[in-house]
């Protein structure tokens, strides 16, 4: 739930030189290794994965990063081995993905694997899904979806996407 401001953004990186790395593997069944609430923040260069063993169903395989909040910029993030990469959701208003790395992200169900790259839904603002790498993924690379959600404002471009398992 940090907080910044539009003009004065809170920026959480790794420390130069080191390897930052959040492991969802305990965060238990509901919530994501990075659930992000505040405002105006920039996520930006470390890892999110989930080292649980088993892929053969959602049990211990949690999301990687959850966004809710407003203004928020995921840059240069790895995210891998999770339930589901990273939700991008409707609160999340005015907010930015770039440059990510999203793999293998999902767990064997049926009739084909559940897990998405990135989930996203949006109805104001604008969200930006710009020069990302997702790939083998257990459904979906990106799924821009819900059944009573709202897909509205969107620029998605130079996006990388290959090897899902969803048909």
């Amino acid at each position: 739930s940090l907080t910044g401001t539009a003009t004065a953004p809170i920026i959480l990186r790794q420390y130069v030189g080191e390897r930052a790395i959040i492991d969802a593997k305990n965060s238990g069944p509901s919530l994501p290794g990075l659930r992000i609430d505040g405002a105006y923040t920039w996520y930006w260069g470390f890892e999110v994965t989930n080292t649980w063993p088993s892929r053969s169903l959602n049990e211990g395989r949690h999301k990687g990063v959850e966004v809710f909040g407003v203004g928020v910029k995921l840059i240069n993030l790895t995210v891998y081995d999770t339930g589901q990469g990273v939700g991008f959701w409707t609160p999340s208003t005015d907010s930015e993905m770039y440059g990510n790395v999203i793999f293998n992200n999902g767990f064997t169900a049926q009739p084909m694997g559940a897990g998405h790259g990135i989930y996203t839904q949006n109805s104001a603002g604008t969200k930006t899904i710009r020069a990302n790498i997702l790939g083998g993924d257990y459904a979906y690379g990106l799924h821009a979806y819900g059944t009573s959600a709202v897909l509205n404002n969107y620029v998605i471009e130079q996006n990388t996407l290959f090897d899902a398992r969803g048909l």
